[in-house]
């Protein structure tokens, strides 16, 4: 009975290695899936974003005239923001897309959120 003292340490400190090991090696796959999931909920919070300045800027554009102001400039409630751009000028349009006309026209909307951007480009 003398010669088994302290091997219930022993024991635990072995099944709490083996539990530490399995926990760091679960966090390492968990991590990774878990940045994925949030550049996808940011992308598309940007494309919303792009989607959003393109409906203003096609009714600003197809529904008021040349001596009309443009529209109040929606504040996103999430952080985000958009910037349209005339193209083939690259002339940024951001606050007056009335400019375009009812005429053809070609312009890209970028959303932005958290660091990720994505673009529409419309054409009429």
């Amino acid at each position: 009975m003398h010669n088994q003292r302290g091997s219930i340490i022993i024991f635990s400190l072995m099944i709490l290695t083996v539990t530490l090991t399995m926990a760091l090696a679960l966090v390492n796959v968990l991590i990774p899936k878990l940045r994925l999931a949030n550049v996808a909920t940011n992308a598309a919070v940007a494309l919303y974003a792009a989607d959003s300045g393109s409906e203003l800027c096609l009714y600003e554009a197809r529904q008021l005239g040349a001596g009309d102001s443009p529209l109040t400039r929606p504040i996103m409630a999430n952080g985000s923001d958009f910037v349209i751009v005339r193209l083939p000028a690259e002339q940024v349009i951001t606050n007056n897309c009335i400019v375009l006309g009812s005429a053809s026209f070609t312009f890209r909307a970028t959303g932005r959120f958290s660091g990720t951007s994505r673009a529409l480009e419309v054409s009429q």
